[in-house]
């Protein structure tokens, strides 16, 4: 052969540029890029979409003016994969707006008559799954208006525009689809998507069959996963690491111990050796059954045997100490975790919070809340451990009351606001998290419990005066402290509120056993029967 026939080309040009880029090493790609120019060769569109790739890693969307720049001077067009880099990296940073820059992108592709490709599609189903899954965690027990409508899932857009270009769904799609099923336990949607796959001639593969698992152990229907692992059996696939840890996990929850170990011992004797995730399933295992001695067991094994430790691995330790009410082991835990250089985020708090819910100590919460280390991560759910806390103690009722009230400034804040992200609670400069349902039933509940029908009423003003939503249960409550009362135009008003949400008939007897109990006129009990 001659010595022109091993000339580089372009492609041998961008090999390089995408090893040094996958190797974060962008002045060795600028070098070759140069060295290609050098050679005559002209760069396409391949060669600036791995640069951009790199670029974007290093630099961020500041770069892609650049990049677009120099595409441009080579009379070089963008296309799918170009915009398909930018909507992946938009998404791995992860930002709660991601759905919407991704979505832009999308629609300058098609100001440009840009073609999109099956994975444009799947990106935006990713995105978009993600954005309702987060909206769900932060609004399902959010505190809502009268008659307050629930937006749209963008999946449903997505979907209609895949179709609309002709585009059929592939196994990713199918997986994409099918984690969102899981995560809303919406698992007979799960079942007939599978069974659609299997008409339109795609076999499931084990990440689907392994998400179906995951999806039955979280919602504790373990006959039903197990069903799934032999269909994954039969269709060529063996249980790996994955199987057996969502297996173990979905046994440790529903108490079946027993079904745990016996996976974990044939799991062993498959030849898969045990992961991070196993052991920490293991600690999990003993720690829901305040085994606290075993659970140790575990973690100290884990470090003799060198097997990497994350956040996840403390937290479980940490929640065995906590169900055991025992505050040193638990900040024992934590102080460990710190010193690894793990980042405590929400579980951890949770959890702590826990510890010293169990052991009594409020002072010991109020302290952990106003810890530099966590300040950033706090949110309604932590607070309403603190808020529990205080209002289940009669003689800090009026404290519970207060932590609420300023909760509900919060709520005021984002009703006049265009920050989304308001549930965040900095202590140090005075703001508070949204409150939620939780929020309202818990010092709803312990109020009612010590009789403190005055503090339940200045609630009911709070929330009336927002117009608020009570959960449908939480009305006889607050009927009840108004009956008390005698506050008769108060109880008039909660009563209307309460019939216009149509409640089931066995609360309505609990309306009129109330109005009947405390003597209320029998005018008023016509009238607000009538309505």
């Amino acid at each position: 052969m001659s010595e022109s026939e091993f000339k580089p080309n372009v492609v041998t040009f961008n090999t390089f540029i995408n090893g040094y880029i996958n190797q974060n090493n962008l002045k060795e790609a600028g070098k070759c890029f140069d060295e290609m120019i050098k050679y005559g060769i002209s760069p396409n569109v391949e060669v600036y979409n791995t640069l951009l790739k790199g670029y974007l890693n290093v630099y961020g969307m500041s770069a892609v003016k650049k990049i677009f720049s120099q595409m441009s001077n080579y009379d070089i067009v963008p296309d799918a994969v170009t915009y398909n880099t930018l909507m992946q990296y938009i998404k791995k940073q992860n930002g709660v707006d991601y759905y919407e820059k991704a979505i832009d992108q999308y629609r300058t592709m098609i100001k440009k008559s840009i073609v999109p490709s099956d994975r444009t599609f799947n990106i935006l189903l990713n995105s978009a799954i993600v954005k309702d899954i987060r909206k769900s965690r932060l609004h399902h027990r959010r505190l809502s208006k009268y008659q307050e409508a629930e937006e749209s899932m963008e999946l449903s857009l997505i979907l209609n525009e895949m179709r609309s270009k002709g585009y059929i769904n592939d196994i990713v799609t199918y997986s994409i689809l099918m984690k969102n099923f899981v995560h809303y336990k919406k698992m007979e949607e799960a079942e007939k998507l599978l069974q659609q796959m299997k008409d339109n001639v795609i076999n499931p593969n084990q990440y689907i069959f392994n998400i179906m698992i995951y999806g039955y152990c979280k919602s504790h229907n373990m006959s039903m996963a197990q069903q799934v692992v032999k269909k994954m059996i039969i269709s060529g696939f063996w249980k790996d690491l994955k199987t057996y840890t969502s297996l173990i996990n979905g046994y440790v929850a529903i108490g079946e111990i027993g079904e745990s170990l016996r996976e974990f011992e044939e799991m062993k004797r498959s030849g898969l050796i045990p992961d991070k995730f196993v052991y920490t399933s293991l600690i999990d295992m003993f720690a829901n059954k305040k085994n606290t001695r075993n659970a140790q067991k575990v973690f100290d094994y884990m470090r003799t045997q060198r097997i990497p430790m994350d956040k996840k691995t403390f937290t479980v330790l940490m929640k065995a100490y906590a169900l055991d009410g025992n505050i040193k082991g638990a900040c024992s835990v934590y102080n460990e975790m710190i010193k690894e250089e793990c980042e405590p985020d929400e579980v951890v708090i949770i959890t702590m919070l826990s510890a010293y819910k169990k052991g009594k100590n409020i002072k010991g919460a109020i302290d952990l809340l106003k810890d530099s280390k966590i300040n950033k991560y706090l949110n309604t759910r932590n607070c309403n451990i603190l808020l529990n806390m205080l209002a289940q103690d009669k003689d800090l009722s009026e404290g519970a009351l207060k932590l609420f009230m300023k909760m509900l400034e919060s709520h005021d804040q984002l009703s006049t606001s265009s920050q989304v992200n308001t549930s965040l609670i900095h202590l140090s400069n005075a703001r508070y998290p949204l409150p939620d349902l939780d929020s309202l039933q818990i010092i709803l509940k312990r109020f009612s419990y010590n009789q403190r029908w005055d503090l339940v009423m200045l609630i009911w003003d709070a929330i009336d005066q927002r117009e608020i939503k009570p959960l449908i249960e939480d009305f006889i409550i607050f009927m009840k402290a108004f009956a008390k009362a005698r506050n008769e135009k108060k109880l008039s008003q909660v009563c209307e509120k309460f019939l216009i949400q149509d409640p089931p008939n066995y609360l309505i007897s609990k309306m009129r056993e109330i109005l009947l109990n405390y003597s209320i006129s029998s005018e008023l009990i016509n009238e607000i029967l009538k309505k």
